[in-house]
């Protein structure tokens, strides 16, 4: 729909067959003609009218690198796009209202009809404002599954394999379109084409990215997307087989990573990469008989680290080595920091926690200590009492 803007006064219109559809001040009015040479006629005479008088055509997709650079370094704060909705507005693009509706829906106390609003703007505007991603999204758009929206932008993505296929080509469509520009968290499922998605990643990953989930997937090569994503707070990785390359995100704050066919690669990378930030750790090396090639001895070389200084979370899972872990873990210079430690499905049994409680006051910080799913008895549980203030316990073998 042409726009044409002066001193941040829109006026719009449009024609179809005879009619005129003529926008101003947000509201609509119709003129109709005989023949659609006619409503043409008038179209460009109103244009001319317009420009003469000093309005200007608005360009689709209006750019401003420094105010968008700006909310790129901060994405999850609504400091910054009140300005960039503000001038998007001026430049008669749609989005510029949008930002204003959410920013003022999300007050404390704001009316419900603001949500309404949005809702409604969303959905006048889906060809500016979603255009080809339209057909991704779920029927209702401001509370969308596939996309969250939050500050007049999609904040949030969740992309499955067989919902929105083909998968790289949804996203490689997300990461291109205005809608897309400050993304910060996405979640992919399912492994079909995913190492497809995962290049488009390495190729169009936004700077405002935060957060990535990437769950049910295998064999997939994820060196080449770390690079973009060097601000990357939460990552979470669930599959087997997972080349991780050099995970170097020096600002990870969350590291999920669920292998059941683990590389001894990954466990390598894990002892050596620089997470200064890094506040909660869990490796989970899947259950069953299948097992990677992955080195025990990685991880106690992880344990052993001394520039881990945010780390208070951690979560070991079928580990298969519950004695050297209580052990290693005990003797790490982690233990001081620890608040909550995931022990659970790890086979442990009674003569593990008479170990673990021996050792208690190398935790002096832990207040929390899961050993769900284990085989313990009420005598190993009863030992761990003093080890942590919560002490989850739940569903053990033994108790079969």
């Amino acid at each position: 729909m042409p726009r044409y803007a002066l001193d941040g006064d829109i006026w719009q219109i449009v024609q179809t067959a005879t009619q005129l559809d003529i926008t101003t001040g947000g509201k609509t009015t119709v003129r109709k003609f005989q023949t659609p040479e006619q409503a043409s006629a008038q179209l460009d005479k109103l244009v001319g009218e317009r420009v003469a008088a000093g309005y200007e055509l608005v360009t689709a997709n209006p750019r401003h690198p420094q105010l968008e650079a700006v909310i790129a370094s901060e994405p999850e704060s609504g400091t910054h796009y009140a300005v960039y909705g503000d001038w998007l507005e001026s430049h008669g693009d749609p989005r510029g209202r949008l930002i204003a509706l959410q920013l003022a829906a999300d007050l404390p106390g704001a009316p419900a009809k603001l949500a309404t609003a949005f809702a409604k703007h969303l959905r006048e505007h889906a060809e500016d404002l979603l255009g080809a991603l339209a057909a991704h999204a779920g029927p209702d758009r401001a509370e969308d599954p596939v996309f969250g929206w939050r500050f007049g932008f999609i904040h949030q993505a969740y992309l499955h394999a067989e919902r929105q296929a083909p998968l790289d080509r949804v996203l490689e469509l997300l990461l291109e379109h205005a809608s897309g520009r400050f993304l910060v968290d996405l979640a992919m499922v399912r492994n079909e084409r995913m190492q497809a998605a995962v290049d488009v990643l390495g190729r169009l990953a936004p700077p405002s990215l935060r957060a990535l989930r990437l769950w049910g997937v295998e064999q997939l090569d994820l060196g080449a997307v770390w690079p973009r994503m060097p601000e990357l707070r939460r990552l979470s990785l669930t599959g087997s087989k997972l080349a991780l390359g050099d995970l170097a995100v020096p600002r990870l704050e969350r590291l999920e990573l669920v292998d059941a066919e683990m590389p001894n690669a990954s466990t390598r990378t894990l002892a050596r990469m620089p997470w200064p930030v890094l506040q909660q750790l869990k490796l989970d090396f899947g259950h069953g008989y299948v097992t990677g090639d992955a080195s025990i001895d990685d991880v106690f070389a992880l344990l052993a680290r001394r520039d881990l200084p945010a780390l208070s979370q951690v979560a070991l899972l079928h580990t298969r080595y519950i004695p050297e872990v209580v052990r290693e873990l005990a003797a790490s210079p982690i233990a001081g920091q620890l608040k909550i430690l995931d022990l659970s499905n790890n086979q442990m049994e009674d003569a593990h926690a008479r170990e673990l409680a021996k050792r208690r006051a190398q935790f002096p910080q832990l207040t929390h200590l899961d050993v769900s799913f284990n085989r313990l008895t009420s005598l190993g549980l009863d030992a761990l009492r003093d080890v942590a203030a919560n002490v989850r316990g739940v569903n053990q073998l033994a108790d079969a």
